[in-house]
C-alpha cells in the first residue's frame, strides 16, 4: 500500500537506515504490484523519502509483477532492521529481499 511521509522521529530513520546499507546480494522490496503505474508511485514515495528505488520486472506463475526495491545490504539482518524501519517510519509494506 502506498502511504503517507510520517513525521520524522527523534532519530532520523533515514540515517538509520543509511547506517545499515552496504555492498551485498539484499535489498528492501516495498511492493509487488501487477500494475506498474502503482510501482511507480510507491517508488516516487521512497524517493520523496530520501531513497533510490528500482522497479524490476517479474514474471511470477504466468503473471507480471512489478517489484519496488530499495537499497543494498550486505546480510539479511540489516535489509531486516532496515524494512522495519521503512514499515514504522514511513508505512510502506517493506519486506528483506535476496536480490
Amino acid at each position: 500500500a502506498v502511504a503517507g511521509t510520517a513525521a520524522p522521529s527523534k532519530s532520523d530513520p533515514a540515517s538509520q537506515i543509511r547506517k545499515l546499507t552496504g555492498k551485498g546480494r539484499f535489498s528492501v522490496q516495498m511492493a509487488a504490484v501487477s500494475e506498474r503505474a502503482t510501482a511507480a508511485e510507491t517508488a516516487a514515495l521512497v524517493k520523496r523519502n530520501g531513497f533510490d528505488a528500482v522497479i524490476v520486472m517479474a514474471s511470477v506463475k504466468g503473471k507480471v509483477l512489478y517489484r519496488v526495491r530499495v537499497g543494498s545490504f550486505p546480510n539479511k539482518s540489516n535489509a531486516a532492521r532496515a524494512a522495519e524501519i521503512f514499515r514504522s517510519a514511513f508505512g510502506l509494506d517493506a519486506i528483506p529481499v535476496e536480490n
